[in-house]
């Protein structure tokens, strides 16, 4: 969790450093919406998505989220979790939420992910819905934000 005397560090960090993560982001972003066949694409291709990077609280259990506000779909990473080569991973699964519209691990999410998992050349593991890839989490997902990791 991210203390109070932490705050200010990792705003100040953020800070100078958010231009370059949501560079990163964008390109991941991207490459999502590319892998994606043509033939599933809308004439409003690609879909209005907000991706941001977040210190997500532990206690919620959660790497990252999808939700729609206002009729687009927001996405938050914790990359504090997870090592920059797992980023596209954890993105992967929140924008199959993204594309599915809704939350939950159903056979749609599950026939979507599987789909971009595939375009990607990422692996999934079929049994756990939660963690796709199953990738490994820091012990620290506060030290990203402090710059120390």
């Amino acid at each position: 969790m991210l203390l109070p005397q932490h705050r200010e560090s990792a705003c100040v960090w953020t800070g100078h450093h958010i231009e370059a993560l949501n560079a990163q982001l964008a390109l991941l972003l991207q490459a999502c919406h590319n892998s994606v066949a043509p033939d599933w694409r809308t004439p409003d291709w690609p879909p209005p998505i907000q991706l941001y990077a977040a210190p997500l609280a532990a206690g919620f259990g959660l790497d990252g989220i999808c939700c729609w506000p206002a009729g687009q779909a927001l996405i938050l990473l914790d990359l504090g979790v997870l090592e920059p080569q797992h980023w596209p991973a954890l993105l992967l699964h929140e924008y199959a939420h993204a594309l599915s519209g809704q939350p939950g691990h159903h056979p749609v999410f599950q026939e979507i992910l599987g789909l971009l998992s595939m375009a990607m050349g990422l692996e999934i593991n079929g049994d756990n819905w939660q963690s796709l890839p199953a990738y490994p989490r820091r012990r620290d997902r506060i030290a990203f934000w402090l710059g120390a990791a």
